[in-house]
């Protein structure tokens, strides 16, 4: 998955306006298997919303590698979401 967003190119910014949600991903290593399955099917739910509903254009990325990328975030949205057998979404912020 990295490796395709190093495809992807463009020079990263240092400031995020959004930070990054440790505290949620440090909750979340003390929860169940079950849960932390949940967790990352959301998360991955929102990488795809960022991706999908972003002007990839304007970015300047190369148009097949990006939807490459989106591909496999679905695949494992998906897949991810297939192994919870009851997706119940809570707020692990």
């Amino acid at each position: 998955m990295m490796s395709r967003l190093l495809l992807l190119g463009g020079p990263l910014r240092d400031e995020c306006p959004v930070p990054f949600p440790n505290r949620a991903y440090r909750r979340i290593r003390r929860e169940t298997v079950q849960s932390q399955l949940a967790f990352v099917g959301e998360t991955l739910s929102f990488i795809a919303q960022l991706f999908n509903n972003a002007n990839m254009s304007a970015a300047g990325w190369n148009q097949t590698s990006t939807e490459k990328f989106r591909t496999n975030i679905n695949r494992q949205r998906e897949d991810v979401l297939h192994c919870v057998s009851t997706f119940t979404i809570r707020d692990f912020n």
